[in-house]
């Protein structure tokens, strides 16, 4: 919860995202209010829509930096279609 911001200048809109050093971008981090960030007791991180696609599109870009910061996402990106 602690790395949970309200970001107002990074999106057009004032959003919800996580701030993290395992994230490649602001995007990936980003929260979905739609659905559901905080309950009262837990944080949901369905709302982190952009988590993946951010993931696989570093996988590609510069995927020693993916490697580097989310070990894990990288190695089940690269065990896609293996």
């Amino acid at each position: 919860m602690n790395d949970i911001i309200q970001d107002k200048t990074t999106f057009m809109d004032e959003v919800f995202r996580i701030e993290h050093p395992k994230l490649i971008s602001a995007y990936q981090g980003r929260l979905y209010e739609a659905y559901g960030i905080y309950d009262g007791k837990k944080a949901s991180f369905e709302g982190m829509r952009d988590y993946f696609s951010e993931g696989f599109r570093e996988f590609y870009q510069n995927p020693s930096n993916l490697l580097n910061k989310d070990p894990r996402l990288y190695i089940f990106i690269d065990g896609i279609g293996k």
